[in-house]
């Protein structure tokens, strides 16, 4: 959560170091963000436009929330023109679809592809936003038609994580390749690393400089 208000820099600023920091994993694999959606579809367009426009390098992009049935999870719309005219390309995520998906996983209860996992350390504050919504039959001319409604007025976990599995989707990951990335076996930190050797005469080795190397030389 960055508190700011969206129209000026400060916030933006604060944005960019979070998505330009490395995040350690639990066997201590240093991460970076690979792919992050901006909603769009607020107040604040043109600013979001500007931007992403400057950041699709690092797979910054800009997207906007479509319900309906049908829609695909991402759809790339080409041709959003930011107020420098340079285009700016615009996702569009079809939340019906994504949200179906994300709740079909939350019952899953096997780990295993597709279950959720999450940190010991969130509050029931989250999960209520994350299951804000249910999916209503309602009626129009007499035909049924499914609806995602709110059953809460805030619902920004379920929102954000539909993002990021948008996110997910565009990148389009290898997950063999991500699975062996993260749990490689990382080398012993300082803390961890080997003590210095004592023979029983409590003499300890220490590296001696030799020409074209180090050797080892008991003091």
């Amino acid at each position: 959560v960055l508190p700011g208000d969206p129209s000026g820099p400060d916030v933006w600023q604060a944005l960019d170091d979070a998505l330009s920091r490395s995040y350690e994993s639990e066997s201590g694999t240093s991460m970076h963000i690979a792919c992050a959606c901006i909603d769009s579809g607020g107040n604040h367009t043109q600013i979001v436009y500007d931007y992403c426009k400057t950041r699709a390098a690092q797979r910054i992009f800009a997207v906007k929330g479509v319900s309906g049935p049908g829609r695909p999870v991402v759809q790339i719309s080409r041709g959003q023109r930011s107020k420098a005219r340079r285009r700016v390309d615009l996702y569009n995520v079809g939340v019906d679809d994504a949200k179906g998906i994300i709740y079909a996983r939350l019952r899953n209860p096997d780990p295993g592809p597709g279950y959720c996992h999450f940190p010991t350390a969130r509050q029931p504050e989250y999960f209520s936003q994350l299951t804000a919504e249910k999916l209503v039959t309602k009626y129009q001319r007499g035909f049924p038609r499914k609806e995602w409604v709110k059953t809460r007025a805030r619902n920004e976990a379920l929102d954000c994580r539909v993002y990021a599995y948008a996110a997910v989707k565009i990148l389009n990951p290898v997950w063999s390749a991500v699975a062996k990335r993260v749990n490689a076996v990382q080398p012993p930190k300082k803390d961890d690393a080997p003590k210095p050797i004592e023979k029983l005469t409590g003499r300890v080795s220490r590296p001696v400089r030799r020409r074209g190397g180090y050797a080892t030389s008991w003091k």
